[in-house]
């Protein structure tokens, strides 16, 4: 892995803005963790970073592929092949959540495999109402909760922490209660949980934490282990397939929460 110059850290941290679309703060999130704790890959074309991508560990030796991007003058050229190719060896177990549909026919032409359904339930606000929302909160005690989840594979704690970081430097909130934690925020109006935590075997809590007296509606991302729990108490849901997988993992009990997207 080669190091870093401070003048292509920099244009990394451009071409991350150009293609996301998002805030400075964010930018330095993103790539700061990718920095110190898994890698980024690039290539230059006329002495300027066309294309790049971030990698960094999961368990049992899968590797999460994330912010990849190639600036708009070199796209269509096979730059962004050529640096996965470089990047990995035809072996590793590769995970990678596209930023939009319309992205998973490249990434079947590298030998991705579409996965990782989760359950899209209807629940109401009442979470948002009966239980305290935060930006100050406690990670490590989150992380302990998260800990003792059935989410897989885990996040390192490093990974989990930048998590938390970019959901609240995107404008989310963290509502907290009795060992459950949900990371929410509203888009156009309308209110998400894009992760709700609760421990192993705790899984009946959840009808409660969804449905209550709250008004307005609050979309929920599950996992799909959840669908019998829901059913049973009446909570529509719908499945919803998020990211992509190389050949060389294994489906069974493959489900990943929510990282950046």
């Amino acid at each position: 892995m080669r190091s870093i110059s401070k003048k292509d850290y920099n244009e990394l941290k451009k071409l991350f803005l150009v293609s996301f679309g998002e805030n400075k703060k964010i930018s330095e999130e993103i790539l700061g963790y990718a920095k110190d704790y898994g890698r980024i890959h690039y290539l230059k074309e006329d002495g300027k970073i066309a294309t790049m991508l971030c990698v960094t560990e999961l368990e049992d030796n899968l590797k999460y592929m994330f912010a990849v991007a190639t600036n708009p003058d070199y796209r269509n050229k096979g730059l962004f092949r050529k640096n996965f190719t470089e990047s990995f060896n035809k072996d590793d177990k590769i995970i990678c959540i596209p930023e939009n549909k319309s992205l998973f026919a490249l990434y079947e032409k590298l030998g991705f495999n579409k996965h990782g359904h989760i359950l899209l339930a209807e629940g109401d606000d009442t979470v948002f109402l009966n239980h305290p929302c935060t930006d100050n909160a406690d990670f490590d005690m989150l992380y302990e909760i998260y800990k003792n989840t059935l989410f897989y594979p885990k996040k390192s704690r490093h990974l989990f922490f930048s998590t938390i970081n970019y959901h609240l430097l995107s404008g989310g909130k963290i509502i907290y209660g009795n060992n459950f934690y949900a990371l929410a925020y509203i888009k156009n109006d309308s209110k998400y949980i894009s992760e709700l935590c609760l421990p192993r075997s705790e899984e009946e809590r959840l009808p409660d934490i969804v449905r209550g007296e709250g008004n307005e509606k609050v979309m929920y991302s599950l996992d799909l282990r959840y669908e019998s729990i829901l059913r049973k108490n009446r909570i529509p849901s719908t499945e919803e397939r998020v990211f992509a997988l190389t050949k060389n993992t294994k489906k069974d009990k493959m489900y990943i929460n929510i990282l950046y997207n």
